[in-house]
C-alpha cells in the first residue's frame, strides 16, 4: 500500500484510487508492485497465443478481437501495477469491460450462421460498454467499475452454463474456468480485506517464501488461466457448431490454447 516503509519509488506520488497488499517498491524502485506486475504474464501469454493461433487458423474476427482484448487487459494491468497511476488504473479497468463485452457477444452468437450479422446485439453491447467507459473515466471509483464488471461476469457465467447444458461442447473447459475463477476470487478477497493479517503472516516467513503469499499476484495467475479456459470453451462451442475439429494444446505445458482443424487442414 501507499507509503510503505517511507520508500519513494520512481512513479511516486501514485494517483490510482486502488492499492493492494503488496508492499510498494519493496522489490524494485522502478516497479510499484513487482509481483503484481510480473504475474500478468498469465494473462498476457494466453492472449498472445490465442491471438496468434486465431489469426493463423483464419478464425472469425470476433475471436481475434477477443484475444486482442485479453492481451490488452494483460498490458493494462501490468502498467497499472507498475505505476499505480490513475492512467494505469483506467488502462487496467477499461480493457476488462471491453473484453468481457466481446466474449459476451461471442457466447451469445455461438449458434448463429456465418452469414447472420446480429447488428442489434452489437449495438446494445457497444452502447453499454461506452456508457460504462464514460462513467469510469468521469468517476474512477473502483466500486463502480467492480459492480459493472461483476454484473457482466455473472451474465457470462450464467449464459455459459446454459450453453454447456444445451449444446455440444467440451464442458471440462468451463469447469476448469470456473474453478480458476473461484480460486482467483478467494485470493482477491483475502488480499483486499485481510491485508494486515496477511502481511503479518508473510513477514514471519523466510524472505524467499514470502512471494508465495502475494495473493493479488495469484489472483492474476488464476484469473488469467480462468479467462484462457473460458475463451477456449466459447471457441470450442463455436467450432463444434460449425463442425470443425478443435484440439486443446498447451504452451510449455502450462498455457492453454485451441487449435481448430477441418479435413486435416488448419482453418
Amino acid at each position: 500500500m501507499a507509503g510503505d516503509g517511507g520508500i519513494q519509488g520512481f512513479w511516486e506520488p501514485h494517483t490510482a484510487r486502488a492499492d493492494w497488499c503488496e508492499q510498494n517498491y519493496e522489490t524494485s524502485l522502478y516497479v510499484a508492485e513487482f509481483w503484481n506486475t510480473i504475474s500478468n504474464l498469465f494473462i498476457f501469454i494466453p492472449g498472445i497465443l490465442g491471438l496468434f493461433h486465431s489469426i493463423r487458423n483464419g478464425t472469425e474476427l470476433r475471436f481475434v478481437v477477443g484475444y486482442l482484448a485479453i492481451l490488452t487487459v494483460g498490458i493494462g494491468s501490468c502498467f497499472f501495477h507498475m505505476t499505480l497511476s490513475l492512467t494505469g488504473q483506467l488502462f487496467d479497468q477499461l480493457p476488462m469491460i471491453w473484453a468481457i463485452t466481446v466474449y459476451m457477444f461471442c457466447l451469445i452468437e455461438t449458434q448463429s450462421s456465418r452469414q447472420k450479422q446480429n447488428i442489434f446485439l452489437s449495438l446494445v453491447l457497444l452502447v453499454g460498454s461506452v456508457i460504462v467507459t464514460i462513467v469510469t473515466v468521469v468517476s474512477p471509483t473502483p466500486f463502480l467499475f467492480r459492480t459493472a464488471f461483476f454484473i457482466n461476469l455473472l451474465i457470462v457465467v450464467v449464459l455459459s452454463i446454459y450453453y454447456a447444458r444445451n449444446y455440444r461442447c467440451n464442458k471440462s473447459y468451463l469447469l476448469l474456468s470456473l474453478m480458476f475463477f473461484v480460486l482467483a476470487g478467494l485470493c482477491w478477497v483475502v488480499d483486499r480485506f485481510a491485508c494486515p493479517e496477511l502481511r503479518e503472516v508473510r513477514d514471519s516467513l523466510p524472505q524467499f517464501v514470502q512471494p508465495a503469499l502475494q495473493l493479488h499476484a495469484w489472483w492474476h495467475v488464476f484469473s488469467g488461466l480462468g479467462t484462457a479456459f473460458h475463451a477456449i470453451f466459447i471457441y470450442d462451442l463455436r467450432s463444434k457448431f460449425l463442425n470443425h475439429k478443435p484440439f486443446l494444446k498447451k504452451f510449455v505445458g502450462l498455457f492453454p490454447y485451441l487449435d481448430v482443424k477441418i479435413d486435416s487442414h488448419i482453418i
